[in-house]
């Protein structure tokens, strides 16, 4: 049986939001008078030293004067709890800050955020909205990440053409996309399934209820005492994160149910 242990989201983020952070923050006239004063050099070095407290207070400043780099590097900063609290929300609301300018990091962090439900509810729409939005400026997690709501039909509609697309770019621009996602999704999802559930002749029902219920409660959801038992607390946790999700709430450990942990999963790597 796999254990889940909830990462901090320092981890989620060395995994998903610090991946790139390349892009440019706008050179517009009125965001430098409104930065005036702001060393960006004096920051990122005292970032780079370990120096959090200087960091944070000075690119929180800039943040709140509008430039789209700081913003990015405030909500990091509040996400993993660096020079500041751990603060899920005021690292959601900063990345949307930064990502309704364009700042192409912030659109593909915010997008996992939505994707996977981290300081803020699951929304598959909006994570597809912002991830293809920061995949089409050439942003290859973005372009992984893409791939995957395509062939899992999770916040647009299922296209395995669309999908390969992707990928090949992702793989393309350097990021490592597993052979399988080119040419046998099903092999790929037999994979993570020989990984996640143990086989049905090697293990009881009650056994893969409890791994079920292990994950429900490692995602937020109560599926009431981990007892391999489906009782009513377990079927409703399971129609709450199907729902959250965007798929037919059957309540039941079905097909549906193990996509949204796949993709959450592959989305994690």
């Amino acid at each position: 049986m796999q254990n889940y242990t909830k990462c901090s989201f320092s981890c989620l983020a060395a995994l998903v939001i610090c991946l790139v952070m390349t892009a440019t923050a706008p050179a517009q006239s009125f965001l430098e008078n409104l930065t005036a004063g702001f060393d960006q050099s004096s920051a990122e070095k005292a970032y780079e030293s370990g120096d959090f407290e200087t960091a944070f207070r000075e690119f929180l400043k800039s943040a709140k004067n509008g430039d789209s780099y700081s913003q990015f590097m405030a909500a990091n900063m509040y996400a993993q709890g660096e020079g500041t609290a751990e603060n899920y929300p005021e690292a959601v609301y900063w990345f949307r800050q930064s990502a309704a300018q364009g700042y192409v990091p912030a659109l593909y962090s915010i997008g996992i955020l939505e994707m996977l439900g981290e300081g803020t509810a699951p929304d598959l729409s909006g994570a597809a909205r912002h991830i293809k939005a920061a995949a089409e400026n050439e942003h290859a997690p973005a372009m992984y990440s893409l791939g995957l709501l395509y062939a899992f039909g999770m916040g647009v509609e299922k296209n395995r053409a669309e999908s390969v697309r992707w990928f090949r770019l992702a793989k393309a621009n350097g990021y490592p996309v597993d052979p399988l996602l080119f040419s046998d999704l099903d092999a790929m999802l037999a994979k993570y399934d020989a990984q996640f559930l143990p086989p049905p002749q090697r293990v009881s029902a009650r056994n893969q209820v409890r791994v079920i219920q292990e994950r429900l409660e490692f995602e937020g959801y109560d599926p009431g005492p981990v007892d391999g038992l489906m009782g009513k607390k377990t079927a409703n946790a399971i129609r709450q994160i199907q729902t959250d999700y965007g798929i037919k709430a059957t309540g039941r450990i079905d097909d549906s149910l193990l996509y949204i942990f796949r993709l959450l999963d592959l989305a994690r790597e």
